[in-house]
């Protein structure tokens, strides 16, 4: 069992790392992205620390969204279907953005 000082020092880690990522995808001219679910964005990542371009993508089954974070993309099922796609199961997504840069 970690405490709590270890626990938030694995959460500046995480989240510094993540940064670190969304900065170099952002100087090379692209959209930085971040996938969790609900979770992990409420226990392990701080969101706020992120470079403001960056698209929060969220994946929580339940009837809504239970992280306190802000996010982009709701994907709110693993199990749908489409006629269009040979697979058993296809991703659902809502995508809450105005406006895609790029």
């Amino acid at each position: 069992v970690r405490s709590r000082r270890q626990r938030q020092m694995c959460i500046r880690e995480g989240t510094k790392t993540i940064k670190a990522f969304c900065e170099k995808i952002e100087k090379f001219g692209y959209i930085p992205g971040v996938y969790a679910s609900s979770y992990l964005y409420d226990n392990d990542i701080n969101t706020k620390k992120l470079p403001k371009s960056t698209v929060v993508w969220v994946a929580d089954y339940n009837e809504s969204v239970s992280t306190s974070s802000a996010y982009h993309i709701w994907q709110y099922s693993r199990t749908g279907k489409s006629d269009s796609i040979e697979s058993k199961y296809v991703d659902l997504n809502y995508w809450y953005s105005k406006k895609q840069k790029g």
